[in-house]
């Protein structure tokens, strides 16, 4: 999976650090965290598009929902993820209306389901668009 490139857009530090050292334990070496929403935006925008971005919802002034929107409407097969600890249904939902391939919560099951999400796209890096978990 080292062919996986990862923004990582997440405000706390502590869990950032820990999602960070899981990917990089499944290989994945092109990781970029940024830690606001004003920061993500300016990668997505004004750089390289990496093949997986990580979202929290809650980043301050710009969160992930906003982020979300944006990013899909500048390049719909973008691989966006949320990882958060907002647990409202509504939130994941809109998410995944807006264009999120998966909607994770901050638990004991967001690292092996990250690790299946990253596996995946790894597996279809070589393919065309976003990576679907659900067919349409």
């Amino acid at each position: 999976m080292n062919n996986v490139s990862i923004l990582y857009v997440e405000d706390d530090p502590f869990y950032a650090t820990l999602t960070i050292d899981f990917l990089k334990s499944l290989g994945i070496k092109d990781i970029t965290h940024v830690d606001n929403g004003i920061e993500g935006f300016k990668e997505i925008f004004d750089k390289k598009l990496p093949d997986l971005v990580i979202l929290d919802y809650h980043l301050g002034r710009v969160d992930g929902m906003d982020i979300l929107k944006k990013a899909n409407a500048f390049n719909p097969d973008m691989n966006i993820v949320f990882l958060s600890a907002q647990k409202k249904v509504q939130v994941a939902i809109d998410s995944l209306k807006y264009g999120a391939i998966d909607y994770l919560i901050k638990d004991e099951e967001a690292f092996p389901k990250l690790k299946e999400i990253v596996t995946n796209i790894a597996k279809n890096k070589k393919g065309k668009g976003k990576f679907r978990l659900f067919k349409k």
